[in-house]
């Protein structure tokens, strides 16, 4: 069944048939109802491709993505595969592991007609963003910022929130004060690192130690091993990310460290497991909705063909104070 058959069916044009079945399309209501109906009762249904094909035109955005193993990245595809669906599109999800160049999965991209590509939870670079453009696919980077590149950008700000995390450390009256960091190299450690030192110097401070980490619950354990080992152990510690954080706490109570009297923790993306009753982590939540509400947008725009100028948003993001680390103002 085509939709040149819907259309015989009811006396009206292809094109009328298939602007019924685009989102944001002009035609009468009336006329979308008596299609909408016909078209389910002939059991016709649309072929994304194959419009796509026609129109040189696609509703389908490429999800390309790295590791899951973050609970953060998880949900942050789930909700935007199902912002992006709501909003009409199709979402498609490419894999790329750490040592894949992106140059293999184009072809892929390139196969589906998608009309643009959101690179999210991996390490990007000018050259992979570059690879993209020279294939002509555009591009949108979320929660990944690549300055100096022609690629859209959305992410939280997570220098402003890291900065946050330590002048709520120093207000807690903490003074010895650790940094355990993420991914070396990559971007988001080192905005959230440079958040964390900012915050310490604005309140007088600098870190007794930065550790290397990996975004990993073991690279808490680790860094808690290495810390109590200090001759001087810090009583409050940065954590880059959360599982980092609840690694951490998990470390410092095998080595008889009680949270937050002798040790108060922060971490940062606010994961759901950072509610729970046996973590009570405080944490830099970043903005997720709006985060999403905007690259829809973005999305949208770039598969209707409209001049996108390169830019980089930059949301705010907010302390959830929990029981990790004392109250501002508490004595000692």
């Amino acid at each position: 069944m085509t939709a040149l058959d819907v259309a015989n069916t009811l006396g009206v044009s292809r094109s009328t048939v298939n602007r019924a079945f685009t989102p944001g399309a002009f035609v009468a209501s009336e006329t979308r109802t008596r299609i909408l109906e016909a078209a389910d009762a002939l059991g016709y249904r649309p072929n994304a491709i194959a419009q796509a094909l026609i129109s040189q035109r696609s509703r389908i955005v490429g999800i390309v993505i790295g590791g899951l193993t973050n609970p953060f990245h998880a949900i942050l595809l789930e909700e935007m595969t199902e912002r992006l669906q709501a909003a009409g599109l199709i979402a498609i999800t490419v894999r790329l592991r750490p040592d894949q160049p992106i140059e293999s999965i184009i072809p892929t991209l390139q196969q589906y007609q998608v009309g643009c590509a959101i690179l999210t939870s991996l390490s990007v670079s000018r050259g992979m963003i570059a690879a993209c453009r020279r294939a002509g696919l555009k591009v949108a980077l979320l929660n990944r910022v690549e300055y100096g590149s022609d690629a859209v950008s959305v992410c939280a700000d997570v220098e402003q929130g890291g900065r946050l995390a330590a002048l709520h450390l120093a207000d807690c009256g903490y003074r010895r004060i650790a940094i355990v960091e993420g991914t070396a190299g990559a971007w988001t450690n080192e905005a959230r690192t440079a958040g964390f030192r900012q915050g310490l110097r604005d309140a007088g401070l600098s870190a007794i130690a930065e550790l290397p980490g990996d975004y990993t619950y073991q690279a808490g354990l680790d860094a808690a091993d290495r810390l109590v080992a200090m001759p001087e152990p810090p009583d409050a510690v940065l954590c880059a990310n959360d599982l980092t954080a609840l690694g951490l706490i998990d470390g410092m109570r095998g080595h008889g460290r009680h949270v937050p009297d002798d040790v108060g923790v922060i971490g940062m993306d606010n994961i759901p497991m950072a509610a729970w009753r046996g973590y009570d982590l405080t944490s830099v939540h970043l903005p997720f909705n709006r985060m999403l509400d905007r690259i829809t947008e973005v999305a949208l725009a770039m598969v209707a063909e409209d001049d996108i100028v390169p830019e980089t948003t930059l949301i705010a993001c907010r302390l959830i104070l929990r029981g990790s680390t004392r109250q501002a103002g508490e004595p000692r």
